[in-house]
This record gives C-alpha cells, sequence and structure tokens, in this order.
C-alpha cells in the first residue's frame, strides 16, 4: 500500500502521482489515444489516482483523455494548471475557463 495523503475535500489518496505531458502529444512526438488511455489505465490498476494535466498539454487532449479514461469517478484527482503564455485556451484567467468559472468538471470529463 502507498503512504496516502489527507486532501483540502477530507478524501484520501495515494501519494503516487502520474504526470499527463506526453500524452498531450505535443512535445514527445506522435501520440496515439490507443496507448495513451491503455497507460492510464495501467497506473490506475497499479494504485495510481493522483494525475497532473493542464491545458497547454496538447492544448488539452491530455485532459480529453483523462476524461474519456475516467469519466467522474470520485476515486480519481485531476490537478491541473492554466494561464501559461502559450495557452490559447485560456489566456491566463480563471472567468474564461467556463468548467471554473461554474465548479464543474465539464473539460476534463467526455
Amino acid at each position: 500500500m502507498h503512504p496516502m495523503l489527507t486532501l483540502w475535500d477530507g478524501r484520501r489518496v495515494p501519494r503516487i502521482g502520474t504526470g499527463c505531458w506526453p500524452i498531450g502529444g505535443t512535445d514527445y512526438g506522435e501520440t496515439f489515444d490507443f496507448y495513451s488511455l491503455a497507460g492510464l489505465r495501467l497506473a490506475d490498476e497499479m494504485g495510481c489516482k493522483v494525475f497532473d494535466t493542464a491545458m497547454a498539454y496538447g492544448w488539452g487532449r491530455s485532459e480529453r483523455l483523462l476524461g474519456q479514461a475516467f469519466g467522474e469517478r470520485e476515486d480519481i484527482v485531476v490537478v491541473t494548471k492554466f494561464g501559461y503564455p502559450q495557452d490559447r485556451l485560456s489566456s491566463g484567467t480563471a472567468r474564461r475557463i467556463p468548467s471554473l468559472r461554474d465548479g464543474s468538471t465539464r473539460y476534463a470529463t467526455c
């Protein structure tokens, strides 16, 4: 069993996490969704419940794949970031991202 971490909302998750930059497919060469989804599911099976991503990772592709793999599962924690100069989706402000404005997880779900 992995050491656990208590989140701000009281949920407990393993301290182990997975970075999702490569599945965005922008800086690591061509990627294939089939293999990316298989890797995410394998990480889950191995006990990973925390996934780090950002809107800049493939212009949202990484977050969409996380949504496709896990949907609205309560045991999965997606850590995301926005506001990079190259991040044309957010332009650095929370009010421009609908899922942050209304508190939903719509952007990261399919």
